[in-house]
């Protein structure tokens, strides 16, 4: 059974009376009309591509909140363009969407980690890689309860598996991307500091 996301969960519901609440207190949309736009939205957003979300819960409210508004107001003014203002928007908050707003890209040569990406892709089995992994399970045991993200479940799940930002927090039971990002930092930045004590920082580069 999939874990439940509590925070996640009670942030959406959160989020979902204030969008609701100012659409109907303020904007005067039709809860039918709102809940058109939503269902809508939503349907398009996730069978188009992964949704896109702000790492910052603050921004994410406020993007939301301004965001589905302006679709309950083009609604409100006519129902057809309405629609399809919703679904256009729904694209481009997916990564179905060729747009370049948000952080994180699919093109693997955009992403910050491309090169330690590429090169454990290519030497997963080599002897240096394991050793690796072995230090950072060890750092695990160490500071478990200093860090309560497992810095070898992200490596495994982003490095190994090629696990989306999406999938590695509902397998983190994280609400958003900063804490994986700040593993992934530590990550990225222990690895060349050990290949650079092997000898071994040039291959990394050379293989960019």
């Amino acid at each position: 059974m999939k874990k439940i996301n509590y925070k996640s969960l009670f942030f959406n519901i959160t989020e979902a009376i204030i969008v609701f609440s100012v659409g109907f207190l303020i904007i005067r949309c039709s809860i039918k009309n709102m809940l058109i736009v939503t269902a809508l939205f939503v349907y398009v957003r996730e069978t188009i591509g992964d949704a896109k979300h702000y790492k910052n819960p603050i921004k994410c409210m406020i993007w939301s909140l301004f965001l589905m508004e302006s679709l309950f107001i083009v609604m409100q003014m006519n129902f057809f363009i309405g629609i399809g203002a919703t679904i256009l928007a729904g694209i481009i908050m997916s990564r179905g969407g060729d747009t370049n707003l948000f952080e994180y890209h699919n093109d693997e040569n955009q992403k910050k980690y491309k090169e330690m990406k590429k090169y454990i892709s290519e030497n997963e089995n080599a002897a240096v890689v394991k050793e690796f992994e072995e230090t950072l399970k060890m750092f695990d045991i160490t500071y478990k309860e200093r860090f309560k993200i497992s810095a070898y479940k992200v490596y495994n799940m982003y490095f190994i598996k090629s696990a989306t930002f999406k999938q590695m927090r509902n397998e983190l039971d994280i609400y958003d991307n900063h804490g994986i990002i700040k593993i992934l930092d530590m990550i990225f930045m222990s690895f060349n500091t050990y290949m650079m004590k092997n000898d071994m920082f040039k291959e990394i580069k050379e293989g960019n």
